[in-house]
């Protein structure tokens, strides 16, 4: 690769990461262009060299989230399990654990991506998560339907909805999280809507009761307990 190549992925990949940074701090509406730009000390013409718009590096930041989530279950989708159902949970264990070693920062992040001013990033995140885990969903989903523990007829419009619902839960949970109502306790309410959620999963695909856990219990109090001492 070209020396003038390198410095140019190098300066796209400075531009993502400030938009990271700036996007959560202030809301993707209230930044613009020129802090960009000034937080990476370029000029607007290099900036309008790697992303026609702020909207562009919107969506080039949402990839890079997005990718690098990917390649964390990579490994667990190029070794998949003997069954699809020993799979899902070995995807929804390692997701789980995954965002608990990095609680502080998710809580940040989950945090800023539901402030008022992020409807656009975080419209952005799901559609496009959507998009990349979808496949990787399907596989496993079509997986469970080749030894008839998933009964469905289509494995990719199944992993949309399936991904739709997961994200309606992982919503409701940060909000409650975020949003604690003191007159109706997260805990109860979290594990209530966690039960609803992968019993609608489970019925989606077609799978046995009680057979596609989403989260353990352990893992939810963990989540619970960390919110209750970052309170104020």
């Amino acid at each position: 690769m070209s020396k003038p190549r390198q410095r140019g992925l190098v300066r796209r990949s400075e531009l993502i990461d400030a938009a990271h940074r700036l996007f959560f701090q202030r809301g993707y509406r209230q930044t613009s262009i020129q802090q960009l730009i000034d937080a990476v000390g370029l000029s607007k013409g290099a900036f309008y060299h790697h992303f026609a718009s702020k909207q562009q590096l919107l969506c080039a930041l949402t990839d890079d989230v997005i990718d690098r989530y990917r390649d964390t279950l990579m490994p667990l989708i190029d070794q998949p399990a003997p069954s699809a159902i020993e799979q899902w949970n070995r995807l929804m264990h390692h997701a789980s654990q995954w965002k608990l070693e990095n609680k502080t920062q998710m809580q940040t992040y989950a945090a800023l991506l539901y402030s008022a001013g992020n409807l656009e990033l975080r419209h952005q995140m799901q559609t496009k998560s959507i998009a990349v885990i979808g496949p990787l969903l399907a596989e496993v989903i079509e997986q469970g339907r080749r030894q008839g523990q998933f009964h469905l007829d289509d494995a990719g419009e199944t992993a949309e909805q399936v991904l739709l619902l997961l994200q309606r839960f992982s919503t409701d949970f940060c909000l409650r999280l975020l949003q604690p109502d003191p007159g109706n306790p997260a805990h109860h309410r979290i594990k209530r809507k966690l039960a609803a959620t992968q019993t609608a999963i489970e019925r989606l695909l077609g799978a046995p009761p009680d057979s596609l856990p989403l989260m353990t219990e352990e893992e939810v109090d963990l989540w619970l307990t960390f919110s209750d001492e970052e309170s104020p």
